[in-house]
Protein backbone atom coordinates (compact mmCIF):
# COMPACT_ATOMS: atom_id res chain seq x y z
CA UNK A 1 0.00 0.00 0.00
CA UNK A 2 1.25 3.47 -0.85
CA UNK A 3 2.28 5.67 2.08
CA UNK A 4 0.31 8.92 1.71
CA UNK A 5 2.18 12.26 0.83
CA UNK A 6 1.84 14.03 4.31
CA UNK A 7 -1.16 13.86 7.62
CA UNK A 8 -2.75 16.18 10.00
CA UNK A 9 -2.55 16.05 13.80
CA UNK A 10 -5.04 18.26 15.70
CA UNK A 11 -3.22 20.12 18.32
CA UNK A 12 -5.68 23.11 19.56
CA UNK A 13 -8.88 24.49 19.57
CA UNK A 14 -10.09 27.80 20.27
CA UNK A 15 -13.55 28.68 21.16
CA UNK A 16 -15.80 31.90 21.80
CA UNK A 17 -18.81 31.16 22.19
CA UNK A 18 -20.71 34.71 23.34
CA UNK A 19 -18.57 36.52 20.17
CA UNK A 20 -17.76 34.19 17.26
CA UNK A 21 -14.38 34.55 15.85
CA UNK A 22 -14.95 35.66 12.26
CA UNK A 23 -10.94 36.12 10.98
CA UNK A 24 -7.88 34.00 11.85
CA UNK A 25 -3.66 34.81 11.16
CA UNK A 26 -0.47 33.21 11.98
CA UNK A 27 1.96 35.32 12.87
CA UNK A 28 5.41 35.37 11.14
CA UNK A 29 6.99 32.32 12.62
CA UNK A 30 3.83 30.04 13.59
CA UNK A 31 3.74 30.31 17.20
CA UNK A 32 0.94 33.15 18.20
CA UNK A 33 -2.26 33.12 16.22
CA UNK A 34 -4.21 36.20 15.84
CA UNK A 35 -8.09 35.90 15.96
CA UNK A 36 -10.88 38.85 14.95
CA UNK A 37 -14.35 38.52 16.64
CA UNK A 38 -18.07 39.90 15.80
CA UNK A 39 -18.11 42.92 18.57
CA UNK A 40 -14.47 44.48 17.46
CA UNK A 41 -11.95 42.58 19.87
CA UNK A 42 -8.81 41.22 18.28
CA UNK A 43 -7.00 37.95 20.66
CA UNK A 44 -3.37 37.15 19.89
CA UNK A 45 -3.00 33.34 21.37
CA UNK A 46 -0.18 31.68 22.00
CA UNK A 47 -0.48 27.99 19.58
CA UNK A 48 0.83 25.25 21.75
CA UNK A 49 -0.41 26.46 25.15
CA UNK A 50 -3.86 28.54 23.68
CA UNK A 51 -2.95 31.01 26.52
CA UNK A 52 -4.13 34.88 25.44
CA UNK A 53 -1.05 36.53 25.13
CA UNK A 54 -2.81 39.91 24.72
CA UNK A 55 -6.59 41.40 23.80
CA UNK A 56 -6.93 44.60 21.50
CA UNK A 57 -10.28 46.53 21.89
CA UNK A 58 -11.06 48.42 18.67
CA UNK A 59 -14.84 49.73 17.62
CA UNK A 60 -18.13 46.75 17.72
CA UNK A 61 -17.28 46.17 14.22
CA UNK A 62 -16.73 42.69 13.09
CA UNK A 63 -13.16 41.87 11.78
CA UNK A 64 -13.28 40.90 8.61
CA UNK A 65 -9.61 39.83 7.89
CA UNK A 66 -6.14 40.51 9.73
CA UNK A 67 -3.05 41.16 7.87
CA UNK A 68 0.67 40.78 9.76
CA UNK A 69 3.52 42.98 8.87
CA UNK A 70 6.86 40.94 8.03
CA UNK A 71 7.82 40.60 11.88
CA UNK A 72 4.38 41.00 13.05
CA UNK A 73 4.98 43.61 15.14
CA UNK A 74 2.30 45.91 12.75
CA UNK A 75 -0.98 44.58 12.46
CA UNK A 76 -3.98 45.69 10.31
CA UNK A 77 -7.57 44.93 10.83
CA UNK A 78 -10.12 45.56 8.22
CA UNK A 79 -13.45 46.57 9.50
CA UNK A 80 -16.13 49.23 7.98
CA UNK A 81 -12.74 51.52 8.28
CA UNK A 82 -9.02 49.49 8.55
CA UNK A 83 -6.81 50.06 11.71
CA UNK A 84 -3.17 49.79 11.80
CA UNK A 85 -2.47 48.30 14.99
CA UNK A 86 1.19 48.65 16.97
CA UNK A 87 1.26 45.24 18.26
CA UNK A 88 4.45 46.09 20.43
CA UNK A 89 1.81 48.68 22.73
CA UNK A 90 -1.68 47.82 21.46
CA UNK A 91 -2.87 51.11 19.99
CA UNK A 92 -4.01 52.30 16.66
CA UNK A 93 -1.62 54.06 14.83
CA UNK A 94 -3.61 54.85 11.92
CA UNK A 95 -7.14 54.67 10.17
CA UNK A 96 -6.68 53.36 6.94
CA UNK A 97 -8.83 55.18 3.99
CA UNK A 98 -9.11 52.31 1.73
CA UNK A 99 -10.09 48.61 2.27
CA UNK A 100 -6.95 47.19 -0.51
CA UNK A 101 -4.01 47.13 1.61
CA UNK A 102 -0.39 45.81 1.44
CA UNK A 103 2.82 45.58 3.27
CA UNK A 104 6.28 45.90 1.93
CA UNK A 105 8.99 43.34 2.41
CA UNK A 106 10.72 44.91 5.31
CA UNK A 107 7.10 45.95 6.57
CA UNK A 108 7.96 49.60 7.14
CA UNK A 109 5.92 50.57 4.79
CA UNK A 110 2.55 50.12 3.83
CA UNK A 111 -0.22 51.43 0.76
CA UNK A 112 -4.19 51.21 1.16
CA UNK A 113 -6.56 52.33 -1.55
CA UNK A 114 -10.15 51.69 -2.51
CA UNK A 115 -10.00 51.98 -6.46
CA UNK A 116 -12.33 54.81 -6.79
CA UNK A 117 -10.91 57.95 -5.35
CA UNK A 118 -8.07 58.15 -7.48
CA UNK A 119 -5.51 57.54 -4.48
CA UNK A 120 -3.17 55.36 -2.94
CA UNK A 121 -2.13 56.21 0.23
CA UNK A 122 1.62 55.58 1.24
CA UNK A 123 2.31 55.40 5.15
CA UNK A 124 4.82 54.43 7.11
CA UNK A 125 3.89 51.59 8.89
CA UNK A 126 5.95 52.19 12.15
CA UNK A 127 4.11 55.54 13.01
CA UNK A 128 1.05 55.24 10.96
CA UNK A 129 2.22 58.92 9.37
CA UNK A 130 1.29 59.40 5.78
CA UNK A 131 4.06 60.36 3.49
CA UNK A 132 1.85 60.83 0.38
CA UNK A 133 -1.10 60.19 -1.64
CA UNK A 134 0.26 58.70 -5.20
CA UNK A 135 -2.23 59.29 -7.86
CA UNK A 136 -3.87 55.69 -9.43
CA UNK A 137 -6.73 53.50 -9.04
CA UNK A 138 -4.80 50.31 -8.27
CA UNK A 139 -0.75 49.56 -7.24
CA UNK A 140 1.73 46.50 -5.30
CA UNK A 141 5.10 47.03 -3.92
CA UNK A 142 7.41 45.07 -5.95
CA UNK A 143 8.67 41.71 -4.24
CA UNK A 144 12.16 43.38 -2.41
CA UNK A 145 9.95 46.19 -1.49
CA UNK A 146 11.74 49.27 -2.39
CA UNK A 147 8.87 50.39 -4.94
CA UNK A 148 5.40 50.73 -6.08
CA UNK A 149 4.04 49.78 -9.21
CA UNK A 150 0.18 51.09 -9.66
CA UNK A 151 -2.00 52.30 -13.00
CA UNK A 152 -3.64 55.28 -13.09
CA UNK A 153 -6.47 54.86 -16.24
CA UNK A 154 -4.31 54.30 -19.65
CA UNK A 155 -0.91 54.50 -17.61
CA UNK A 156 1.27 53.18 -15.47
CA UNK A 157 3.59 54.16 -12.69
CA UNK A 158 6.65 53.21 -10.62
CA UNK A 159 7.51 55.10 -7.10
CA UNK A 160 9.96 55.07 -4.67
CA UNK A 161 8.45 52.96 -1.54
CA UNK A 162 10.53 54.91 0.78
CA UNK A 163 9.46 58.44 -0.57
CA UNK A 164 6.80 58.43 -2.85
CA UNK A 165 8.53 60.03 -5.35
CA UNK A 166 7.26 59.78 -8.89
CA UNK A 167 10.35 57.41 -10.80
CA UNK A 168 8.34 56.47 -14.32
CA UNK A 169 5.50 57.11 -16.13
CA UNK A 170 4.47 53.84 -18.15
CA UNK A 171 3.33 55.25 -21.23
CA UNK A 172 2.03 53.29 -24.48
CA UNK A 173 -1.81 51.58 -23.46
CA UNK A 174 -4.45 54.04 -25.66
CA UNK A 175 -7.29 52.22 -23.94
CA UNK A 176 -7.66 51.36 -19.98
CA UNK A 177 -5.42 49.18 -18.17
CA UNK A 178 -7.09 46.20 -16.89
CA UNK A 179 -4.71 44.55 -14.76
CA UNK A 180 -0.94 44.84 -14.02
CA UNK A 181 1.85 42.23 -12.58
CA UNK A 182 5.83 42.75 -11.50
CA UNK A 183 7.96 39.67 -12.30
CA UNK A 184 9.55 37.73 -9.58
CA UNK A 185 12.68 39.04 -9.92
CA UNK A 186 11.60 42.61 -9.92
CA UNK A 187 13.58 43.83 -13.38
CA UNK A 188 9.93 43.82 -15.54
CA UNK A 189 6.27 44.23 -15.22
CA UNK A 190 3.93 43.90 -17.13
CA UNK A 191 0.37 45.93 -17.92
CA UNK A 192 -2.78 44.70 -20.19
CA UNK A 193 -5.73 46.39 -22.05
CA UNK A 194 -8.11 43.92 -24.10
CA UNK A 195 -5.81 43.97 -26.70
CA UNK A 196 -2.21 44.11 -25.60
CA UNK A 197 0.57 43.02 -23.15
CA UNK A 198 3.13 45.40 -22.21
CA UNK A 199 6.28 44.78 -20.76
CA UNK A 200 8.50 47.44 -19.02
CA UNK A 201 11.99 47.29 -17.56
CA UNK A 202 11.35 48.30 -13.58
CA UNK A 203 14.66 50.29 -13.41
CA UNK A 204 14.17 52.61 -16.42
CA UNK A 205 10.74 52.80 -17.11
CA UNK A 206 11.32 51.21 -20.94
CA UNK A 207 8.96 49.68 -22.91
CA UNK A 208 10.66 46.21 -23.81
CA UNK A 209 7.63 44.62 -25.18
CA UNK A 210 4.27 44.70 -26.67
CA UNK A 211 2.50 41.52 -27.29
CA UNK A 212 -0.46 41.57 -29.54
CA UNK A 213 -3.23 38.74 -27.45
CA UNK A 214 -6.63 40.24 -29.21
CA UNK A 215 -9.23 38.05 -29.35
CA UNK A 216 -12.14 39.90 -28.77
CA UNK A 217 -12.26 39.75 -24.72
CA UNK A 218 -11.36 41.57 -22.06
CA UNK A 219 -8.61 40.32 -19.64
CA UNK A 220 -8.64 40.77 -16.06
CA UNK A 221 -5.81 39.49 -14.15
CA UNK A 222 -2.15 38.83 -15.07
CA UNK A 223 0.78 37.09 -13.63
CA UNK A 224 3.97 35.98 -14.09
CA UNK A 225 5.44 32.20 -14.12
CA UNK A 226 8.06 31.80 -11.29
CA UNK A 227 10.74 30.95 -13.87
CA UNK A 228 9.82 34.62 -16.32
CA UNK A 229 9.24 32.41 -19.42
CA UNK A 230 5.38 32.90 -19.27
CA UNK A 231 2.57 35.67 -18.27
CA UNK A 232 -1.05 34.36 -17.64
CA UNK A 233 -3.72 36.47 -18.60
CA UNK A 234 -7.44 35.58 -17.33
CA UNK A 235 -10.19 36.38 -19.72
CA UNK A 236 -13.07 37.93 -18.64
CA UNK A 237 -16.32 37.15 -19.05
CA UNK A 238 -18.46 38.14 -23.03
CA UNK A 239 -21.51 37.97 -24.30
CA UNK A 240 -20.98 34.43 -26.37
CA UNK A 241 -20.62 32.12 -22.95
CA UNK A 242 -21.81 29.07 -24.60
CA UNK A 243 -18.11 29.06 -26.50
CA UNK A 244 -15.72 29.69 -23.56
CA UNK A 245 -13.82 27.24 -23.42
CA UNK A 246 -10.65 28.81 -22.38
CA UNK A 247 -10.71 30.94 -18.74
CA UNK A 248 -6.62 31.46 -19.14
CA UNK A 249 -3.84 31.80 -21.66
CA UNK A 250 -0.81 31.83 -21.60
CA UNK A 251 1.59 34.13 -23.38
CA UNK A 252 5.21 33.18 -23.82
CA UNK A 253 6.76 36.27 -23.70
CA UNK A 254 10.36 35.66 -25.92
CA UNK A 255 7.82 34.81 -28.71
CA UNK A 256 4.56 35.81 -28.22
CA UNK A 257 2.74 32.67 -28.77
CA UNK A 258 -0.49 32.20 -27.31
CA UNK A 259 -1.31 28.68 -25.53
CA UNK A 260 -4.81 28.05 -24.55
CA UNK A 261 -5.61 26.60 -21.37
CA UNK A 262 -8.54 24.37 -21.92
CA UNK A 263 -11.30 23.60 -19.77
CA UNK A 264 -13.49 20.36 -19.06
CA UNK A 265 -16.41 22.27 -18.74
CA UNK A 266 -17.93 25.34 -21.00
CA UNK A 267 -18.74 28.47 -19.87
CA UNK A 268 -16.94 29.69 -17.22
CA UNK A 269 -14.84 32.69 -17.12
CA UNK A 270 -11.17 33.26 -15.20
CA UNK A 271 -11.29 35.81 -12.37
CA UNK A 272 -7.80 35.34 -10.49
CA UNK A 273 -5.06 33.14 -11.84
CA UNK A 274 -1.86 31.76 -9.65
CA UNK A 275 1.34 29.70 -10.23
CA UNK A 276 2.28 27.05 -7.62
CA UNK A 277 5.55 28.29 -6.45
CA UNK A 278 7.55 25.95 -8.39
CA UNK A 279 5.92 26.49 -11.21
CA UNK A 280 4.51 22.95 -11.47
CA UNK A 281 1.26 23.84 -12.23
CA UNK A 282 -1.08 27.21 -12.78
CA UNK A 283 -4.75 27.65 -10.53
CA UNK A 284 -7.26 29.46 -12.21
CA UNK A 285 -10.74 30.28 -10.06
CA UNK A 286 -13.75 30.63 -12.52
CA UNK A 287 -17.04 31.44 -12.11
CA UNK A 288 -19.70 30.44 -14.00
CA UNK A 289 -21.13 32.95 -16.66
CA UNK A 290 -24.78 32.69 -16.02
CA UNK A 291 -24.47 32.06 -11.93
CA UNK A 292 -21.35 33.95 -10.83
CA UNK A 293 -21.62 32.28 -7.45
CA UNK A 294 -20.92 29.20 -8.62
CA UNK A 295 -17.03 28.66 -8.95
CA UNK A 296 -14.15 26.51 -9.01
CA UNK A 297 -10.52 25.86 -9.39
CA UNK A 298 -9.45 24.73 -12.76
CA UNK A 299 -5.62 23.46 -12.49
CA UNK A 300 -3.17 22.48 -15.05
CA UNK A 301 0.05 20.65 -15.54
CA UNK A 302 2.55 23.29 -16.81
CA UNK A 303 4.44 21.03 -18.57
CA UNK A 304 2.07 19.26 -20.63
CA UNK A 305 -0.76 22.44 -20.31
CA UNK A 306 -3.36 19.25 -19.69
CA UNK A 307 -6.09 19.95 -17.06
CA UNK A 308 -5.69 17.82 -14.08
CA UNK A 309 -8.64 19.23 -12.02
CA UNK A 310 -11.58 21.43 -11.58
CA UNK A 311 -12.78 21.01 -8.14
CA UNK A 312 -15.65 22.86 -7.10
CA UNK A 313 -14.13 25.86 -4.34
CA UNK A 314 -13.78 29.63 -3.88
CA UNK A 315 -10.10 29.94 -2.74
CA UNK A 316 -7.48 28.22 -4.12
CA UNK A 317 -4.02 29.05 -1.87
CA UNK A 318 -0.55 27.27 -2.44
CA UNK A 319 1.82 26.08 -0.25
CA UNK A 320 4.97 27.76 0.46
CA UNK A 321 6.59 24.10 -1.12
CA UNK A 322 3.95 23.81 -3.85
CA UNK A 323 2.91 20.47 -2.77
CA UNK A 324 0.10 21.32 -1.63
CA UNK A 325 -3.23 23.15 -3.10
CA UNK A 326 -5.74 24.80 -0.26
CA UNK A 327 -9.36 24.40 -1.96
CA UNK A 328 -11.66 26.43 0.13
CA UNK A 329 -15.36 25.85 -0.62
CA UNK A 330 -18.41 27.32 1.30
CA UNK A 331 -18.66 24.91 4.07
CA UNK A 332 -14.80 22.44 3.46
CA UNK A 333 -11.42 23.20 3.02
CA UNK A 334 -9.52 20.16 1.29
CA UNK A 335 -5.68 19.97 1.23
CA UNK A 336 -4.59 18.56 -2.37
CA UNK A 337 -1.64 16.83 -2.74
CA UNK A 338 -1.10 18.14 -6.05
CA UNK A 339 1.04 15.41 -7.90
CA UNK A 340 -0.50 12.17 -6.37
CA UNK A 341 -4.35 13.58 -5.76
CA UNK A 342 -4.31 12.87 -2.34
CA UNK A 343 -6.94 14.54 -0.21
CA UNK A 344 -7.57 15.49 3.06
CA UNK A 345 -11.02 17.54 3.75
CA UNK A 346 -11.51 19.91 6.93
CA UNK A 347 -14.43 21.98 7.57
CA UNK A 348 -14.08 25.54 8.07
CA UNK A 349 -14.81 28.36 6.11
CA UNK A 350 -11.16 30.40 6.45
CA UNK A 351 -6.98 29.01 6.55
CA UNK A 352 -4.23 30.68 7.59
CA UNK A 353 -0.84 28.86 7.41
CA UNK A 354 3.00 29.89 8.58
CA UNK A 355 5.80 29.92 6.54
CA UNK A 356 6.21 26.80 5.79
CA UNK A 357 3.20 25.25 6.12
CA UNK A 358 4.17 23.28 9.01
CA UNK A 359 0.85 24.23 11.12
CA UNK A 360 -2.63 25.47 9.53
CA UNK A 361 -5.71 26.78 11.51
CA UNK A 362 -9.21 26.98 10.46
CA UNK A 363 -12.13 28.62 11.02
CA UNK A 364 -15.57 27.01 10.74
CA UNK A 365 -19.09 28.19 10.33
CA UNK A 366 -19.87 28.30 14.29
CA UNK A 367 -16.98 30.35 15.06
CA UNK A 368 -14.33 27.46 16.49
CA UNK A 369 -10.61 27.31 15.47
CA UNK A 370 -9.09 24.33 14.99
CA UNK A 371 -5.25 24.00 14.90
CA UNK A 372 -3.64 21.61 13.15
CA UNK A 373 0.31 20.25 12.58
CA UNK A 374 0.88 18.78 8.85
CA UNK A 375 3.34 16.12 8.87
CA UNK A 376 5.00 15.15 5.49
CA UNK A 377 6.20 11.84 4.39
CA UNK A 378 9.75 12.11 3.82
Amino acid sequence: MDQQPFSITHIGLLEEHSNPFKSIKFNHNGTSLITGNSVGEIQLWEVMSGQELLILKSYPEAVGDLLFNSDSTRLVSFQRTPRLWDMQTGKILALLLGGSVAFNLDGTRLIAYNMYDGKIYLLNAQTGEQIDALKGSRAIFTHDGLSIIGIDGTVGRIWDAQSGAELFTLKGHDIHINSFAVAPNDKYAASVDENTIRIWKTETGEQTKALNVHGGLGFNCIEFSPDERYIAINVEAYEDYDSLWCPTKLVEIATGQVIELIASSVGWAGDYVQFAPDGSCISVISSKIDVPENTRINIWDMSTFDEVGSPQGQIMRFSAQGSIGAIIDWETIALWHLRTGFAITLPGIRLTADANWNRIATLDRNGTVHIYQINYLK
